[in-house]
């Protein structure tokens, strides 16, 4: 007795087949077409399906987004201080995380960091770092200038990012820490070079004068003072 499926190997079960297989294909192909065209002459036909399943097409997806629940929070003289003085890539995003956290940048430790989504201990670790080389943020912009510190985190309106500008460590100029000076972000090698230029002609160096060095750009005069302290009883 031979076993049954070799009767499918027949010729005329083999055709039947092929033939089936044919007609369904062509069937899914007008059907997706005639789908296609309707959608692009109509954008939206009621609720179209394709084998049951809806299809939800929309015409621009910000219709649906509340711009208001997203939109960044307005920023300060500081905020747009730090961008202007040192500008970064900073691309606007929607990530959100589920339960509301308050974080002080100059007095949060990495644990609290990694409770931001977005925040792992590399970057943390990267951030406590950079802040002890600033010697405390001024403006959350600031985590711009952190290395692989994702942007996104920022626009996240379930952190409160707090400043405690009290906290900031700031240089004594008139001591002329060279290292200190050396190591700031924002001084460096040549800054420390030409502050000490003018500190020999300077023994007090006091706001004022610093507001009239010739060697030194507006906007490093408008960010500088957020970290170096001077003399307050020369005017």
């Amino acid at each position: 007795m031979k076993p049954v499926y070799k009767s499918f190997r027949k010729p005329q079960f083999i055709a039947t087949y092929h033939f089936l297989v044919t007609i369904s294909v062509i069937t899914i192909c007008q059907y997706l077409y005639d789908s296609g065209i309707n959608l692009l002459q109509n954008k939206i036909i009621g609720t179209p399906s394709v084998f049951g399943i809806p299809l939800v097409v929309k015409e621009e997806t910000d219709i649906l987004i509340d711009k208001k629940k997203y939109a960044p929070p307005p920023l300060n003289a500081v905020d747009t201080l730090i961008l202007q003085f040192k500008p970064s890539n900073f691309i606007a995003s929607r990530k959100t995380i589920s339960e509301p956290i308050s974080i002080d940048l100059n007095s949060c430790d990495s644990i609290q960091l990694t409770c931001i989504k977005g925040i792992g201990p590399a970057t943390a670790s990267r951030i406590l770092k950079y802040r002890n080389r600033l010697g405390g943020f001024v403006s959350k912009f600031q985590l711009l200038e952190v290395k692989f510190f994702d942007s996104s985190v920022l626009l996240n309106n379930h952190t409160n990012w707090l400043i405690d500008a009290n906290k900031v460590n700031k240089i004594e100029i008139s001591d002329v820490n060279i290292k200190a000076l050396y190591r700031h972000p924002y001084i460096g090698k040549d800054l420390t070079i030409r502050l000490l230029a003018f500190k020999k002609f300077h023994k007090k160096i006091s706001l004022n004068d610093f507001a009239k060095m010739q060697t030194i750009a507006p906007i490093q005069k408008k960010i500088l003072p957020l970290y170096l302290m001077f003399d307050q009883s020369v005017k």
